[in-house]
């Protein structure tokens, strides 16, 4: 994105309630090693926009809105992306993407878009929704799992990811290999169900019926 050039940029998506103001804090914690550093939010709920963006800027940070058409200058801290159906835009512009509803206890969000699209995940402590998905990746040292859901662990994580570009290419690295072999699993299954899916579409059960 031509706005976002220059920058080393952070994407946060479906955040919810309650994590804009410990992502926003990261960001500064982060910036202070990393001058260039853009944070981009994008709530889970966009019509949120105007409420964060009051929150954010009562707590001293400079934001715009994506919303209102404003434009990245460089003393921006926060681009509010309070918009539908962008993620993959984000995602494209971003170093590293933290996913919402995991530094609070939603649940945690699907993180394999963002792996297919080689953008190192880090993702809070709540993703009970998708804790099969996150055990596997985990393992595979494919994302980052905070044990805390504090500005300074999350500070703490984006550094790791933002200053060590051999770091950061083994996370892209080793969640290419892990979505591979989930993909691998997941066609091997279909392959063992497949025909108890759709009996009435086999042959010879059409012609039973018939």
């Amino acid at each position: 994105h031509a706005l976002m050039a220059g920058r080393s940029v952070v994407a946060a998506v479906s955040t919810h309630p309650g994590e804009e103001r410990i992502i926003a804090a990261a960001h500064r914690l982060a910036a202070k090693g990393r001058p260039d550093l853009l944070t981009i939010l994008a709530p889970r709920h966009p019509e949120r926009g105007d409420e964060i963006r009051a929150q954010l800027e009562a707590d001293g940070y400079v934001i715009v809105q994506r919303s209102k058409d404003e434009s990245v200058t460089p003393e921006i801290e926060v681009y509010l992306a309070d918009t539908l159906g962008e993620l993959p835009l984000w995602f494209d512009v971003a170093k590293a993407a933290i996913l919402g509803g995991s530094l609070v206890p939603h649940g945690g969000q699907n993180p394999l878009e963002a792996l297919r699209q080689s953008v190192p995940v880090i993702t809070g402590p709540h993703v009970h929704n998708f804790e099969e998905i996150y055990e596997t990746l985990v393992q595979g040292t494919a994302v980052s799992r905070l044990d805390a859901t504090d500005s300074e662990t999350l500070a703490d994580a984006l550094a790791s990811v933002l200053d060590d570009e051999a770091a950061r290419e083994t996370m892209i690295t080793n969640g290419a290999k892990t979505l591979e072999e989930l993909s691998g699993a997941l066609t091997l299954t279909m392959q063992h169900i497949r025909p108890w899916l759709s009996p009435f579409a086999r042959p010879e059960v059409r012609d039973r019926a018939d």
